[in-house]
């Protein structure tokens, strides 16, 4: 899934702050207590269901790069080991070389 619980956190505090500042004068304190937590907790559902269908979309694309992360490495293990025997025909070339003018 996209994203963490605290996106959920964030979004439910925003949902909270909005409900309380707009109700706050006009009912009891605790209608207005509440309302803020049932505000909450349905923006916390909401971000919820909104990171599910973000997942959705976005699964292949993220399945996709980590595929290219697989291959980009492999081929990084190439390089590496390609360079490896280049530094071994170096050093057996340089060897030779000092053999032929001893």
């Amino acid at each position: 899934m996209i994203g963490s619980w605290l996106w959920n956190a964030w979004f439910s505090l925003a949902g909270f702050s909005y409900y309380f500042f707009l109700t706050f004068l006009d009912k009891s304190p605790k209608s207005v207590l509440m309302g803020s937590v049932c505000t909450a907790v349905i923006f916390y559902l909401l971000m919820f269901g909104f990171r599910m269908v973000l997942s959705y979309f976005f699964s292949g694309e993220i399945q996709s790069v980590e595929e290219m992360d697989i291959q980009v490495g492999s081929t990084g293990m190439e390089e590496h080991s390609s360079s490896e025997e280049l530094a071994n025909l170096v050093k057996s070339l340089l060897h030779e070389d000092e053999h032929k003018t001893s």
